[in-house]
């Protein structure tokens, strides 16, 4: 009988600290085990990712500023994901084309165009207003 006690005590030695882990401290008690604790909130599943207070899968999902998106290890337009090798962010706005230039939140192609004061021009211009 003395062995089952001492070996119930070893049990509860180990397993405590997993179900009341203090790790992301602001979630209180939980077990890392089975949840993710993302700025103050527990979510089931271990070993996620945050995205503000959301847990989320990063090989299935992009956070972008708080919002989950679909689609792994994107890059982030404000809140939307978006690939680099289809698209263009231009100030929060993602333009069809890769690796364009920027003319406020239009994308355009240095080689054909200018950019004069937030507006596309067409041809090369090597000063704007004439």
């Amino acid at each position: 009988m003395h062995t089952f006690y001492a070996t119930l005590a070893l049990l509860f030695t180990f397993t405590i600290p997993f179900w009341s882990s203090t790790e992301g401290a602001v979630c209180g008690a939980y077990n890392p085990v089975f949840d993710t604790c993302c700025n103050g909130v527990i979510n089931g599943g271990p070993k996620q990712s945050c995205c503000d207070t959301k847990a989320y899968n990063t090989f299935f999902d992009t956070c972008c500023n708080g919002v989950i998106n679909s689609g792994p290890k994107q890059s982030c337009c404000g809140t939307k994901a978006y690939n680099t090798f289809f698209d263009t962010c231009c100030n929060g706005v993602i333009n069809s084309g890769p690796k364009q230039s920027c003319c406020g939140t239009k994308a355009y192609n240095t080689f054909f165009d200018t950019c004069c004061s937030g507006v596309i021009r067409s041809g090369k211009v090597s000063v704007c207003g004439k």
